[in-house]
């Protein structure tokens, strides 16, 4: 629609505006005389305006309250009224985080639900398995008034915080008692100063305590002296625990060795660590200077980790391997085993260990550790995920693994490599011992840290893609069907995409297709390798990444700590 100029069109000194001209005595008095109607036009125009907007708010009005009432009424025909009980239950179910225990707040499954009508309200309470598992994150208190360095604190304003956390562990008491009588999944983590005041670990053990008969697995994170409570329970009140994590941090908040030291008796003949139950152990510190106090029934374990915090690696504490192939030795029904050992022993410290039902092994290791690999006896081993954590300039890491890697050790399907300080050439012979290799990661921890960056001994360039994808000359893993990369590579896009090519395109027999790819972001190739080329390969199937994992979420590593929040994914083996 053009835009209305009739008035300035008509206006007989048009030619004078936007500019500075000042207009006489007579031709001040002809253009007041030329706007009187335009005057009147507005002033009517007004008028009508205020009429419609009072007849706009008056409709306005009757619509919204006929829109309310039309809502009112039709809500009792809505899908949500209408989908049965037990289909709400199962949704609610499915809604539930898989790879931790719910979390206890409001704002989280499975507490959300309770609070958005009285139906769904009624089918959260009633629904058992809605409510066995639970993670508790506890934050730190404010110190005692009389140890703060700073201004003076006024307790009655710490009063709050003490009634806050009464009411969450109360909610947590509430939470568990509608499980029923399932087996529960508890996960606490709590890096609480003991000097804090108020205690803020009490109230939640209280509500805990009461249910340990039900326990089956149990995460303990944080410092060790405000759980010592959970320590004096007999075996009579841990009948199902079959999965255990302490994942205590004795450095923190003014501990001493000393202090570690009272924590050994405690657990010396603990029923978390002596329930004939267990099957699942992790331990990060303890048994590093005190296994044998400790009354483990190790041949029971199925799942163990030695000084490496839950799901990821520790960077301070390691194991004598001597005391490491101690524990082994009498491990003999573990599955799987994820162990740090570090330094140099004679090869007559080290016990035989023999672990015929081992599937997973994760390594951590630094300096020459051929005493350990040489003693140990894995038949049935499938999966190993290694990393080298120093630079041996006097350290033959190939010789030190080859061990690992003899053909009576297993055929080895996955292979996780964190090893920034393994040599190219070692690497290879690694991948030429796994001839039945399935799943490749390549990784190197270190880009994420703010260490200094050391150039990387492996090469993933074309050259190498090239070695695991060609039957010109020597294939390696030709069996390879998930290549993840998450390390500093520098093979092009060009030459990832005839990798991918060779092994999709079935000219060579013996190669097995590819279901995964996950490579580093880079931004000036993503363009390439998403090319028409790759396209035919996707749509049939192929997974194809152009970000490597990365590690967690910082918001997981607060609430959920080391343990809590990855533990699901590697106990599930």
């Amino acid at each position: 629609m053009s835009k209305d100029t009739s008035l300035i069109d008509s206006f007989p000194f048009s030619s004078y505006l936007n500019s500075n001209y000042m207009p006489f005595d007579d031709e001040v008095v002809q253009i007041k005389t030329f706007l009187v109607q335009p005057r009147k036009q507005l002033e009517d125009m007004k008028a009508e305006m205020d009429r419609l907007q009072a007849d706009l708010s008056s409709v306005k009005s009757k619509y919204d309250s006929l829109y309310h009432q039309f809502n009112s009424c039709a809500s009792l025909i809505t899908l949500p009224r209408r989908v049965p009980d037990d289909v709400l239950e199962e949704i609610f179910y499915q809604s539930l985080p898989t790879d931790r225990n719910a979390l206890l707040d409001n704002k989280a499954a499975p507490l959300i639900f309770t609070r958005i009508c009285r139906q769904w309200r009624q089918v959260a309470f009633a629904s058992p398995r809605l409510w066995s598992t639970i993670h508790i994150h506890v934050l730190p208190s404010l110190p005692r008034p009389d140890s703060w360095n700073g201004p003076s604190i006024d307790i009655l304003s710490i009063e709050p915080l003490r009634k806050q956390e009464e009411l969450r562990a109360a909610a947590a008491s509430e939470w568990l008692k509608r499980s029923g009588d399932l087996p529960l999944h508890i996960s606490f983590i709590a890096y609480h100063d003991p000097s804090s005041y108020p205690s803020s670990v009490d109230p939640y053990l209280s509500s805990l305590v009461p249910f340990s008969s039900r326990w089956k697995s149990l995460v303990l994170e944080g410092q060790w002296t405000p759980f010592s409570r959970i320590f004096t329970l007999g075996t009579a009140y841990l009948r199902t625990l079959e999965l255990l994590i302490l994942d205590f941090d004795t450095f923190g908040y003014g501990n001493t060795g000393s202090q570690f030291q009272e924590l050994i008796p405690s657990l010396s003949n603990c029923g978390l660590l002596t329930s004939p139950t267990l099957r699942k152990l992790s331990i990060r510190r303890l048994v590093t200077m005190f296994p044998t106090i400790l009354s483990i029934a190790w041949g029971q374990l199925t799942h163990l980790e030695l000084s490496v915090a839950s799901g990821g690696w520790d960077d301070v504490i390691t194991i004598p391997m001597s005391t490491a192939s101690e524990i082994l030795q009498v491990s003999t029904s573990l599955v799987s085993c994820r162990i740090k050992i570090f330094g140099w022993a004679d090869l007559a410290d080290i016990h035989s260990m023999q672990l015929p039902l081992l599937r997973h092994l994760s390594i951590e290791i630094g300096g020459n550790i051929l005493p350990f690999t040489d003693r140990l006896e894995v038949p049935g081993l499938r999966e190993i995920n290694l990393r080298i954590i120093e630079h041996g300039d006097d350290v033959d890491y190939k010789t030190c693994l080859a061990p690992l890697f003899r053909p009576q050790q297993g055929r080895i399907q996955k292979l996780i490599t964190d090893a920034r300080y393994l040599d190219h050439d070692s690497f290879l012979e690694i991948l030429r011992k796994c001839p039945d290799l399935i799943s490749l990661t390549v990784k190197d921890s270190q880009l994420y840290t703010s260490l200094p960056q050391e150039t990387p001994l492996i090469t993933i360039d074309d050259e190498f893609l090239e070695k695991i994808s060609s039957n010109d000359g020597e294939v390696l893993c030709s069996q390879l069907q998930e290549f993840i990369c998450d390390y500093p590579a520098t093979f092009s896009a060009t030459g990832m995409i005839e990798f991918i090519k060779r092994k999709q395109g079935g000219d060579i027999p013996e190669l097995a297709k590819l279901k995964k790819v996950a490579l580093p972001y880079n931004p000036l190739e993503e363009k390439c390798l998403l090319s028409n080329d790759l396209q035919p390969y996707i749509s049939q199937g192929l997974v194809l990444h152009l970000d490597a994992p990365r590690n967690s979420n910082s918001f997981d590593n607060e609430v959920y700590g080391n343990s809590a929040a990855r533990y699901a994914n590697f106990w599930e083996l």
